[in-house]
C-alpha cells in the first residue's frame, strides 16, 4: 500500500483487523524475523489470502499497521494537548502521551535500524507537518505558562522549542530503563518543575 491517506484512513474493516493483529503480536513480543502473514491472518481471523489482496508482502503490512498507529496516537495526543486547561496539565499531557507510545517509537526505531522496513521511512518524511503543529502548541503552552505568572512573557521561540525538547529528549532517555509507576510520576514532576527553573 503506498498512498498514505489509504494507509491511514483504511476503507475495509479486514485492513483495520490485519493493523489490530500486528499491534496486539509486537506487543506480545513477536520478532520481526519470527512473525509471518499467516500468524496475522489467523489473529485476524482473515484467510493468509486476504492480506496479499490488500499488502505487497509481510513488510508493507507491518509498515502500515505502524503507520496508522502512529498517526492515531499522535492525533489523540495533539487534540488531548489542545484541550488542557493549564500549564502543568499541558506538559503531563505531552510526558504521558510519550510515555504511553513508548512501545510504539522502540518497533519503528528497531525496524527501520535494521533496513528491514523501507518503505516505513519513505511514509515517515510525510508526518513533517505534524512537527509544526507541535510546534505551535508548544508555543501556545508556554504562553499558557507566562500568563499563569511561571516565566516572563517575551521569549524567543526558538529558545522555548528548544527548552520543551531538551526535557523531552531526557524523558525518552529515562524510559530506556525499567521505571515503576511511582518512579516516573516523580521522575515527570521533575521535568514539569525543570521547565519552569529553564524558563524563568
Amino acid at each position: 500500500m503506498d498512498d498514505l491517506q489509504e494507509i491511514i484512513y483504511p476503507k475495509s474493516k479486514k485492513i483495520l483487523a490485519l493493523y489490530d493483529s500486528v499491534l496486539k503480536l509486537l506487543e506480545e513480543g513477536r520478532e520481526l524475523s519470527s512473525l509471518k502473514v499467516i500468524d496475522i491472518t489467523n489473529k485476524a481471523g482473515i484467510g493468509k489470502g486476504t492480506a496479499y489482496e490488500y499488502f505487497k508482502s509481510k513488510d508493507d503490512l507491518i509498515s502500515c499497521a505502524l503507520i496508522y498507529s502512529l498517526h492515531q496516537s499522535i492525533h489523540e495526543g495533539i487534540s488531548k494537548l489542545e484541550q488542557g486547561e493549564s500549564f502543568k496539565e499541558k506538559v503531563m499531557i505531552i510526558l504521558n502521551f510519550i510515555e504511553n507510545n513508548q512501545s510504539i517509537r522502540e518497533n519503528i526505531l528497531r525496524f527501520i535500524n535494521k533496513g528491514i522496513l523501507k518503505d516505513l521511512s519513505e511514509h515517515l518524511k510525510e508526518f513533517g507537518h505534524y512537527f509544526t503543529i507541535l510546534e505551535k502548541l508548544l508555543i501556545e503552552t508556554y504562553a499558557l505558562g507566562a500568563k499563569e505568572g511561571l516565566f516572563p512573557k517575551d521569549t524567543d521561540p526558538f529558545l522555548i522549542k528548544s527548552v520543551f525538547c531538551s526535557q523531552i529528549l531526557l524523558f525518552l532517555k529515562y524510559l530506556e530503563q525499567p521505571v515503576n509507576k511511582d518512579e516516573c510520576e516523580q521522575f515527570k514532576s521533575y521535568l514539569y518543575e525543570n521547565l519552569i527553573y529553564l524558563f524563568r
